[in-house]
């Protein structure tokens, strides 16, 4: 998806637009499971992480800030979500030890 139209579906999703937010999520679950695999083999636990994620996501859009980036929406996560909620320990610190 070029980053313009990234930025928009980011924008409307920020606004409650529920097809918005399928979109990100088609767009980013296989990269999310496969990060979820090189920490554990546990498909369960990754499936729920992520599902834990993209609820939490949700219920803080309006919270989020815009972005043009995968790198800042991903600290975007990590900050909205904080060490108390990092979707499994250490993943948050995990990401920003591989940047």
């Amino acid at each position: 998806m070029p980053l313009s139209e990234e930025a928009e579906c980011w924008d409307a999703f920020r606004a409650g637009d529920r097809a918005a937010f399928g979109q990100i999520y088609d767009q980013h679950i296989q990269e999310l499971l496969s990060y979820g695999y090189r920490i554990t083999s546990d498909r369960q636990l990754i499936r729920d992480n992520i599902q834990d994620l993209f609820l939490h996501l949700w219920s803080q859009r309006e919270n989020l800030s815009p972005t043009d980036s995968k790198n800042e929406k991903a600290d975007g996560v990590c900050s909205v979500v904080g060490p108390e909620k990092d979707p499994s320990p250490g993943v948050c610190d995990t990401y920003r030890l591989q940047r």
